[in-house]
């Protein structure tokens, strides 16, 4: 799901998830929850995540953001137990209510959560008794007018008081650590914000000549989420905020508490009209949830729900809409424009995560509204049994399902014409596919002709990326689609065969990069042969990280790289900030020495016996990685008269070395036979080597050096 749109269900899904599950029902994607999560750590990647748990506490919603690596914003013993019980740690914990019960506190002990706001003396003498030397944050009152809820009228400091109430913390024995504010929910401008940014600059710069060394600062939450009458820039919105703390702040811990931006768009209702009836002239319509129930928003959360209806017709009408309970207080809207509703029809209310279900009440006795998760059912809510004559269809799905095709068998060869046009954003690719029953392979002379195609073609991963393939001779599975590109136009032919010829010659040397996280993984292939290299298509998915050959300004997925070259330039881009592996595979390899410099660390690693661990976040360069290659060539002749190393009766003595060393040997292939560690001048035995030409590398505290052997 792209960071830029909201979940919402359409009339299909609706009409048969009411059907299996009834009403009311809600949805939640999960998919949504980690694209708000990404968006916010993308454009704000200093920011340290609290999930204010308030908002939905849903198990799901939480286990993901865990999943995450998110922390978490508490308010309560319940929340801070049901976390616990979880597997969430203490150190992942803010206890950000500045006002704090006995059994808060007790929570507080039992889970190890030492971290907490306050906002006036008391607080600090109740922190003092009940947790010792804990972790504070000054909660600053921020005022915001244009706040769809404010958040101060009930808690904050005030400005004058600010300096004076650390300074009592700090004299308590408590870890005077930081200051923290909310602005208000729903702040589409980034301006208050900004003002209030300036207030804790303020704050900070008395703060340390008063002899406090504040360490952490807390922007609490507030960030938007889209409504009908709302309309903002998110993106440019958070950029803003975050040009402003790296000015201002550097080298300060930020945090943030979104709660509403979290699941407020992750959630759909799907409800019922129960009940029909006419009152002062004016329509009602009973639906089966109501103000006790996800509708509570409408009191506890000022909230205005929109409410769809899949019915068509141009009359519209005003309209009351009433919850199910017997209260007269149970009314959620009053004039309502909607078309005109029966007892059975169904409405979908979106953008209903925040506020609602965590507020919901059983009163009356009505129970609370089911939950499902969106990509656990979204399948029941597809049709893909039936095909229109000439129309083409992508169907991608996430868990194993059993799909029926209806139509005649196809047992001919297939011919298609192929264009090429240079002036489109893709020039020459085309997605084709397998007509047959039983598999086919891509070889010249086997199934499809490719005397006009590019060496490699794409297929489609499941996690929803274009993969580039280098082998011909893998099969293509019957309605398999692949990616392929013309040199040329001209015909091709899809031939109903089974047996593979590939165009590759047996010893063509090929180095494939993956990169990999926990989910996902991506590569790219650098072959040395003068061809025509495959350009890398960005992921439909944008969670999987990429990895191409950047030359000549262009990008490429498979590259065809010339012998002479030495140094490869090897791009990478997270879309998400965490820790990722490149692994690399040679066939037919022919260098010595194939190392990986990172150029933002200074790491060199030695790519033919280890791979490499590091951080990435959206925001580094791309251009972060280049591939040394060494072969025979570049390696010193072999000179009896100044080496440091020779063979003598079955041992390798090395001479000109000092301290501690590593030695290594390495055969043609750039395989290596041995590794062992010597103190100054020593042998190694090497009676089990075969015959023939190795490298010697060696390290100290004087350098590398590198020398070739003759074994007998």
């Amino acid at each position: 799901m792209k960071k830029d749109k909201v979940f919402q269900l359409n009339q299909t899904a609706v009409e048969k998830l009411a059907e299996e599950y009834g009403t009311p029902l809600l949805v939640l994607s999960l998919d949504q929850v980690k694209a708000n999560y990404e968006c916010l750590r993308e454009y704000m990647p200093r920011v340290k995540v609290f999930y204010a748990i308030k908002a939905n506490p849903h198990p799901e919603i939480l286990r993901t953001m865990i999943d995450l690596g998110s922390s978490f914003d508490v308010a309560s013993a319940g929340e801070i137990r049901a976390l616990s019980e979880m597997g969430v740690s203490g150190d992942r914990f803010i206890y950000a209510n500045p006002v704090k019960t006995g059994v808060g506190f007790k929570a507080c002990r039992d889970c190890g959560v030492t971290r907490m706001t306050f906002d006036s003396a008391s607080e600090i003498a109740k922190i003092q008794k009940e947790l010792p030397g804990a972790t504070v944050l000054l909660r600053l009152r921020i005022d915001n007018s244009s706040a769809h809820v404010d958040l101060n009228k009930k808690f904050g400091a005030g400005r004058e008081n600010a300096v004076e109430l650390m300074l009592k913390a700090k004299e308590a024995g408590l870890d005077m650590a930081g200051i923290a504010f909310h602005v208000g929910s729903q702040t589409i401008l980034a301006d208050p914000y900004l003002q209030a940014l300036d207030i804790a600059r303020e704050v900070f710069e008395e703060a340390k000549e008063a002899g406090l060394d504040l360490r952490i600062l807390d922007i609490g939450g507030g960030f938007p989420i889209p409504t009908p009458s709302m309309k903002f820039n998110l993106p440019e919105m958070l950029k803003q905020i975050s040009a402003r703390l790296d000015e201002d702040f550097p080298g300060i811990d930020i945090w943030a508490e979104p709660g509403r931006y979290i699941c407020g768009t992750a959630v759909n209702l799907i409800t019922s009209v129960i009940g029909v009836t006419e009152r002062g002239g004016q329509p009602w319509y009973f639906l089966d949830d109501g103000l006790y129930g996800t509708f509570s928003g409408v009191i506890f959360d000022q909230w205005d729900f929109k409410l769809i209806s899949f019915k068509e017709g141009d009359e519209r009408v005003a309209a009351t809409f009433a919850g199910p309970s017997c209260d007269s207080l149970d009314i959620m809207f009053r004039g309502r424009m909607t078309v005109p509703l029966e007892v059975g029809d169904l409405l979908l209310v979106p953008s209903c995560g925040a506020y609602t279900s965590a507020s919901a009440t059983t009163f009356n006795g009505f129970s609370l509204a089911q939950f499902v998760v969106w990509e656990n059912v979204k399948d029941a809510s597809n049709d893909f049994t039936t095909f229109d004559v000439g129309r083409a269809y992508l169907y991608a799905n996430e868990y194993d399902a059993t799909v029926s095709f209806v139509g005649e068998i196809n047992g001919e060869s297939e011919r298609c014409y192929l264009s090429r046009t240079d002036d489109v954003r893709l020039p020459g690719f085309h997605l084709i596919g397998n007509p047959f029953t039983h598999n086919i392979y891509k070889g010249a002379g086997a199934a499809i002709d490719n005397n006009n195609l590019v060496t490699g073609y794409y297929t489609l991963s499941n996690s929803g990326g274009w993969e580039a393939n280098m082998s011909d001779d893998n099969p293509i599975a019957p309605c398999q689609g692949i990616l392929v590109k013309t040199m040329t136009a001209g015909e091709i032919v899809i031939n109903k065969t089974n047996k593979a010829s590939s165009r590759r010659s047996d010893d063509m040397s090929i180095l494939s990069f993956k990169v990999a996280n926990k989910e996902y993984e991506d590569k790219t292939y650098v072959v040395f042969e003068d061809d025509y290299g495959l350009e890398k298509i960005n992921h439909q998915n944008e969670d999987i990280p990429m990895i191409y050959v950047t030359v000549e300004d262009s990008d490429y997925a498979i590259a065809m790289i010339n012998n002479d070259i030495k140094e490869i330039p090897l791009s990478f881009k997270a879309k998400t900030m965490g820790e990722y592996t490149i692994s690399m595979n040679a066939e037919n390899n022919k260098f010595y020495h194939i190392y990986l410099f990172d150029k933002m660390t200074g790491e060199t690693i030695n790519m033919l016996s280890d791979d490499y661990t590091f951080v990435a976040t959206s925001n580094d360069n791309p251009e972060r990685f280049i591939v040394k290659l060494y072969d025979v060539s570049s390696v010193n002749e072999i000179d009896v008269e100044n080496s440091y190393v020779y063979v003598n009766n079955g041992n390798l003595i090395i001479t000109n070395v000092t301290g501690k060393s590593l030695v290594e040997i390495y055969d043609v292939m750039g395989r290596k036979i041995i590794c062992e560690t010597i103190n100054n001048e020593s042998s190694i035995n090497i009676e089990n080597i075969r015959s023939g030409v190795y490298v010697v590398r060696t390290s100290d505290n004087m350098g590398i050096k590198t020398q070739k052997i003759v074994v007998e």
